[in-house]
């Protein structure tokens, strides 16, 4: 869509609005809020005429007037909610307007201020407030009811309606530049979802809502802190948005095929299965924790099926009600065959997140937030991932496929409205998984999908133990007599059950240490001398062996790999002139060697002017090479039989 077109059609709009503002003066008896009506036609002509200058300039440069015609599409929509409400009953309108300009609830902060631009209103008169960040409206209470509902203080003015494309953003580029705006229209309702429209702004600080998470998370303590289970939380975005085109009818097929998918899960009745509990929380007109963790399904469901979308959607404070959610139980985490099974939580979104401080009011972005909205999104779920949880995330309707890519847990798959089930089974799949083995004993009862869950949940298992576990540098290079391993000093390349992306960038290693403990390698990598742990045995062949010698880059005088011999400064009372050893650590000016005789020792390699070792002049035969060959070709024979299953 053109620039021009965009002003035609707002000049439209604001035609349309003129027009039924004309209809409500002329009725009888006379509107009780005529002088409104009339200020609000005045406001009319001035942005009727702001357009057609603006529309006389806008070939003159699209990028300088990108501001202006934000404002000016913001305060179209404004206006028309405002028509909408006064066209439905005549007093809401100046219920706005006092709840505007009035309101007992409200955070003061010397800290946190909002922009004159935030504050200002269509009609020049409308005051945003703060929401407070007291009172029972944030308990984590199971009902519905409105009392409960958190930032519906006296300053907020909630409409029901029913819209499908209310404030639907598009994206469109112009001269190269990203640009975000949403198109304004005035159809009838058409939508089988009732929606709760706000037309009034709140804010609150940022902080508050870690304050909230508390307060809920400790009222939740009290009635299911004692539960030891596998714990899920359905995040839901309720926003209106999410009543627009698919985005809530695709959110409740999930939920509901999810619940299903526990049901058969449970009917199984397999003894190494833990109660699996859900618990609900939303964010949109209710950020909230919505239904404590339950095993009741049915109970799920219902809770679920009274949900209404409505309001702004601000995903940073959900997070925090979905952390709450799944920290309100002490023992929720467990290990099965290696693998830990940690606390879920399923977002359902159309990821079009409001800006952080917006608690309630209209569902429309702030384009100029949304890098700062983004980077608050990202520290919640680090913040959620340093306390160990999982993060699902399921896109739904008209999602935001750029936002989704990049707050996406990497290495784990997105999952689509359809595949409750799926997700259903993952904890029965983590019992069945094993970290050190990489079929399935009874891989006959599973699916291919079922297969590739577990691959990565041996993947996610074995990353955090890696990430949890304190890695002395010393243990690293440790050795096993098992002949199992590769010999230290082997050259190593990705191996047929590599998942490490593009950790080795496509080039050689060294194998430097073993751990006989998970049948895991220690391997320094060419490209960038960075030391990571992969499988090599029982739990797969992330590397295998290949016979090729260490190229050292220019200017290098040694690295992991390089193959060396006594020197002319050496002075050793062990090592003969006939020995080898392989370079497995570099510390200038010294460098580690683990020599062909199994001793081990630092040696000088001419950085500090002396040369107690030397480079050899060619790749001595590494010993085992019929073992690594019959250890290379079992890993590819086991490969060859899983593509097959």
């Amino acid at each position: 869509m053109d620039l021009k077109s965009d002003l035609e059609e707002i000049k439209v709009s604001t035609l349309k609005i003129k027009k039924r503002l004309d209809e409500l003066s002329q009725r009888t008896p006379k509107c009780q809020c005529g002088d409104r009506i009339s200020q609000v036609r005045t406001d009319i002509q001035n942005l009727g005429s702001r357009l057609d200058r603006f529309a006389s300039t806008h070939d003159k440069g699209v990028n300088t007037h990108e501001h202006r015609f934000q404002q000016i599409q913001q305060q179209i929509v404004e206006l028309n909610d405002l028509i909408l409400s006064c066209q439905s009953n005549e007093g809401v309108l100046e219920d706005v307007h006092k709840a505007s300009t009035t309101g007992t609830q409200s955070v003061e902060s010397d800290n946190t201020n909002v922009s004159q631009s935030d504050r200002e209103g269509s009609t020049g008169n409308s005051t945003e407030n703060r929401s407070s960040s007291t009172g029972a409206a944030f308990s984590p209470a199971q009902n519905n009811s409105s009392a409960n509902r958190p930032f519906s203080g006296e300053n907020s003015i909630s409409e029901y309606t029913t819209t499908r494309e209310s404030l639907n953003p598009e994206r469109f580029d112009t001269q190269g530049t990203r640009r975000k705006t949403k198109r304004v229209t005035f159809a009838e309702p058409d939508t089988e979802w009732q929606t709760i429209r706000q037309t009034t702004k709140s804010y609150m600080d940022m902080d508050i809502w870690r304050t909230l998470a508390q307060s809920t998370l400790n009222s939740a303590l009290q009635t299911t802190g004692d539960i030891e289970c596998i714990v899920t939380v359905l995040l839901l975005d309720i926003s209106e948005s999410m009543a627009t085109g698919e985005a809530w009818k695709q959110t409740k097929t999930f939920v509901n095929d999810f619940l299903e998918g526990l049901n058969e899960i449970r009917s199984i009745g397999d003894e190494q299965l833990k109660d699996e509990y859900v618990a609900v929380a939303t964010f949109g007109h209710e950020t909230r924790l919505q239904m404590l963790l339950s095993s009741n399904y049915d109970s799920v469901q219902e809770i679920v099926d009274r949900l209404t979308p409505g309001g702004p959607s601000p995903l940073y404070g959900g997070l925090w009600m979905g952390l709450a959610g799944a920290m309100s139980c002490k023992k929720a985490r467990f290990t099965s065959n290696g693998v830990t099974i940690l606390p879920k939580i399923i977002i359902l979104s159309d990821y079009r997140p409001t800006e952080t401080l917006l608690t309630q009011g209209p569902d429309v972005p702030d384009w100029e937030k949304t890098d700062e909205t983004l980077a608050n999104v990202m520290s919640a779920l680090g913040d959620l991932d340093r306390r160990g949880m999982t993060v699902f995330v399921v896109p739904v309707g008209d999602y935001d496929q750029e936002f989704v890519n990049v707050i996406k847990p990497a290495g784990r798959r997105l999952y689509n409205h359809t595949e409750g089930r799926r997700l259903a089974r993952r904890h029965y799949l983590s019992v069945k998984t094993d970290l050190l083995v990489l079929t399935p004993i009874y891989d006959g009862m599973f699916s291919s999908e079922d297969l590739d869950d577990m691959l990565e949940i041996r993947v996610e298992s074995l990353n955090l133990r890696l990430r949890t576990r304190q890695v002395d540098p010393e243990n690293m290079y440790k050795e096993s007599a098992s002949k199992i391993f590769p010999q230290i000093g082997s050259r190593v390349r990705r191996g047929p059950d590599w998942h490490s992306k593009n950790q080795d960038h496509g080039e050689p290693g060294t194998v430097v240490g073993h751990d006989e403990e998970d049948s895991l390698i220690w391997v320094t990598w060419d490209a960038d001398d960075n030391t990571n742990v992969y499988h090599y045995g029982g739990g797969g062949y992330e590397v295998l062996v290949y016979d090729e010698p260490r190229t050292l880059k220019p200017g290098e005088k040694i690295a992991v790999g390089c193959w060396v011999k006594p020197g002319k400064d050496g002075k050793f009372q062990k090592i003969h002139e006939w020995n080898k050893g392989v370079v497995i650590r570099v510390q200038p000016p010294k460098a580690h060697v683990r020599w062909d005789s199994g001793a081990r020792g630092d040696y000088s390699y001419g950085e500090d002017g002396k040369c107690e070792i030397e480079l050899c002049a060619t790749h001595p035969q590494l010993e085992r090479t019929d073992l690594v060959s019959t250890v290379n070709n079992a890993a590819l024979k086991l490969r060859k039989k899983n593509k097959n299953m």
